[in-house]
């Protein structure tokens, strides 16, 4: 089994081998928080030699082989059932990958080569036209992929699901720019946007531009922006999208226009707060390495300290000291993630005194270090800092 185990390791696959009552995980770093592997073996256990999983949605499988007293669990991975350039038939309900981190991408053949070696590596024979009956009579598993985005298409238009909205909702509320647009490039360097129109790239990335503004909209209505206002923004940015002429501009226009979103939704957040709050808001969500004191800004505005300290955490629900904090841990997650700047040049970039401090704060807010997010931004993929506000 040496060399199953070999192959194993070396191919990327994500593995889960149980024997007796050991369990270990191959290639699943990055899988730990989006799939209980445990769970599914547990709940799908078979003494056959071969079983095929898959989820609901019939894209993700997970194969599972039985070797005397060891089971073997490889995946999930995506089938790819559209590979490039084939059009997609708007009257199936298909779902197409934007975005996944974590999961293998595979086309049906590259699939059927994968197990065939691995039969082949465990000394195992199954015929090529029984292997064809299993993928077409897959097991249905209750198993789902938490942190999995896609487009669904149907005849009814297409709909981004609830992990890409809640990606770049993340980066649209926190109002910092550099977030939205990595967030934008990091989607659109993966090559998973799927066809969303039969007319060539420059419709698709328009429609796939009126998706996200659209769910995007619903976000600024949870966060007090009145509705005629959220949907004149709404037809505002899907007309100055459609006047666009190259796939350049649409993918500029849609990040701009993203942006200028995020600030008006800032705007709702603080209206009712006084002129001398907002002002501090702003600046310190915009600049939180600055190192203007509270006393300072307070001067500035003409109020007491006393008085301006009272009134900011009455207006925005924490203190001046706290969301100060807050700021620099908000753009922290943007500089872990967008910089190769080591841990300690950006703790100090942020004005603290030393990477333990940085690392003990940062782990105060967040749960996890500095480190640890790096390694898995999937960690905090729901941290937000209006949590910590009213």
């Amino acid at each position: 089994m040496n060399q199953l185990h070999n192959y194993l390791k070396i191919s990327k696959l994500p593995c889960a081998i149980f024997s007796a009552h050991h369990c270990q995980v191959l290639n699943y770093q990055y899988l730990k928080n989006s799939i209980n592997i445990e769970q599914i073996f547990k709940e799908n256990k078979s003494n056959k030699l071969l079983t095929l999983l898959s989820d609901q949605t019939k894209r993700l499988v997970i194969v599972q082989l039985h070797l005397k007293n060891t089971h073997y669990l490889i995946g999930p991975v995506a089938l790819n059932s559209n590979p490039l350039g084939q059009e997609i038939d708007f009257r199936s309900n298909q779902l197409i990958s934007i975005r996944n981190l974590h999961v293998p991408f595979l086309s049906y053949d590259e699939l059927y080569g994968k197990i065939q070696l691995i039969l082949y590596l465990a000394h195992r024979y199954y015929r090529y036209k029984k292997l064809r009956r299993q993928f077409k009579h897959r097991k249905s598993s209750a198993f789902e992929l938490v942190n999995d985005a896609y487009v669904r298409v149907s005849n009814h238009g297409a709909h981004i699901n609830y992990a890409f909205e809640q990606e770049l909702n993340r980066a649209i509320v926190s109002a910092d720019a550099s977030s939205i647009k990595k967030s934008l490039a990091s989607l659109y360097q993966s090559g998973r946007i799927g066809v969303l129109a039969d007319k060539g790239p420059l419709r698709n990335i328009l429609n796939f531009g009126i998706i996200a503004i659209s769910t995007n909209i619903r976000v600024a209505l949870r966060h007090g922006m009145d509705f005629e206002i959220a949907y004149s923004l709404n037809d505002r940015y899907v007309y100055y999208l459609e006047k666009q002429e190259t796939f350049n501009d649409v993918v500029n226009c849609i990040e701009n226009e993203l942006i200028d979103l995020s600030s008006q939704i800032q705007k709702y957040r603080v209206l009712q707060a006084s002129p001398a709050v907002v002002r501090a808001y702003h600046e310190l969500l915009t600049n939180p390495c600055a190192n203007e004191t509270m006393k300072e800004i307070a001067a500035r505005v003409n109020m007491s300290q006393n008085y301006f300290s009272s009134l900011f955490k009455k207006e925005i629900g924490v203190s001046f000291s706290q969301f100060k904090m807050l700021s620099k841990i908000n753009r922290a997650l943007t500089l872990l993630t967008a910089t190769d700047k080591t841990i300690f040049d950006i703790g100090n970039e942020l004005g603290f005194s030393d990477q333990a401090y940085f690392t003990n704060t940062f782990k105060r807010y967040t749960g996890t270090t500095p480190n640890q997010f790096r390694e898995d931004p999937l960690l905090l993929q729901d941290w937000s800092i209006q949590k910590f506000m009213n």
